[in-house]
Parts: structure tokens; C-alpha cells; sequence
């Protein structure tokens, strides 16, 4: 049975834990909020500890799922909200890491959607979809906490109006005009890089 189908019975059964399991959970979703959390981060290492953290977390309050929304919107609520934490507790030690060509990864470019063309790139062409890449990260790492997981679970994750008004709970209206204010400013910002 998918989870799919398991999701579907939740709203059938009395109790979430009779209908789908931790390990199920785990599999599907483990690259999707692993995923988020790294768009938000930019860090490979943190994100990896954070998303260990959310799974942590879902493990402990699987029971208290109540199946008002998807499972998958309730993972992302949790991992946004990890990744908020996390953000803050840097602000809080004053920790800023530094952009690094380096910390760039193959994953990087999946996550971007900046996928590489069916034609084979000279290391030039490489080397500036990489310099590119790094610029949007930067410009994504200036805008506001709210501007960056907006743009992150709509233009990266490619998730719809209704799964962010879910999500974050709050209107489909208010996030179409937080996301078109956010695309503004990062638009403003990429200016000034390019």
C-alpha cells in the first residue's frame, strides 16, 4: 500500500498510528524536508542535523498528528519551524558563515532547479552555472526569514499556493503577495550582484 493510499485511510481511521508508520514517513519524505531545510540553511552539515532533528521530533509526536492537513505539510510546518530555530540560534551567537564555492554540491544544483542540459557542458559553462548558482545563493541568504522560505517552497520546491497556505497557515491571497513582495526584493538584490 503507498503512503498515498495510507494518507486516505488517516481520514477513514480513528487513530493515525493504525493507518501509516514512522518508516514510511521516513522513506518518502526524508529528501523533500532534508531538501527544504538545506534551501533554507545553505549549510550541508546543519541541515543534515536539522532534519535528523525533525525526524526526531515526528518521531516522538507521530500520535499527535491529527490529519487535518497531509502528512507532508504537517513534515514541512515541523522542518520550517526547525529551521527557523536553528537560524535564530545563529543570530543569537552572532555565528554568519561565509559563502564557499566549495560547500556547493551536486545535490546544489537539483535543489536550484538550474538542471544541466542534455548537451555535454565545456568546465567553462560549468564553472558559471556554479558562479551563478553561488550569486542566487547569496542573494537568497540577504532577503528576510519569511521572504526566503516563501521563495524556497515555491520556486525551489515547487510547492502550490494551497500546500504553503497550509503549511504556514495563513491565506492563499496573503502568500501571492508575500511571495510576488519577495521575488521583488530578491530581484532587487540579484540587480546589484549582477
Amino acid at each position: 500500500m503507498s503512503i498515498f493510499e495510507k494518507e486516505k485511510l488517516l481520514s477513514e481511521s480513528d487513530s493515525f498510528s493504525e493507518s501509516i508508520d514512522f518508516s514510511s514517513i521516513f522513506k518518502l519524505y526524508k529528501y523533500d524536508v532534508f531538501s527544504l531545510v538545506y534551501s533554507i540553511l545553505g549549510n550541508y552539515e546543519e541541515a543534515m542535523d536539522v532534519t535528523q532533528d525533525v525526524f526526531i521530533k515526528v518521531f516522538e509526536k507521530l500520535n499527535t498528528f491529527q490529519g487535518r492537513s497531509s502528512i507532508k505539510t504537517w513534515l514541512f510546518r515541523i522542518a520550517i519551524n526547525a529551521a527557523k530555530n536553528r537560524i535564530r540560534f545563529w543570530n543569537t551567537k552572532k555565528w554568519k558563515e561565509t559563502f564557499s564555492f566549495s560547500s556547493l554540491g551536486k545535490s546544489n544544483l537539483i535543489l536550484l532547479d538550474l538542471k544541466l542540459s542534455k548537451d555535454v557542458e565545456t568546465p567553462e559553462e560549468r564553472y558559471k552555472k556554479l558562479e551563478i548558482e553561488g550569486k542566487i545563493w547569496e542573494a537568497l541568504k540577504l532577503l528576510s526569514m519569511k521572504s526566503r522560505i516563501l521563495i524556497v517552497m515555491k520556486d525551489i520546491e515547487g510547492l502550490s499556493y494551497m500546500e504553503i497556505s497550509e503549511t504556514l497557515n495563513i491565506p492563499i491571497g496573503t502568500v501571492k503577495s508575500r511571495l510576488y513582495r519577495a521575488r521583488e526584493e530578491l530581484k532587487k538584490i540579484l540587480e546589484g550582484i549582477f
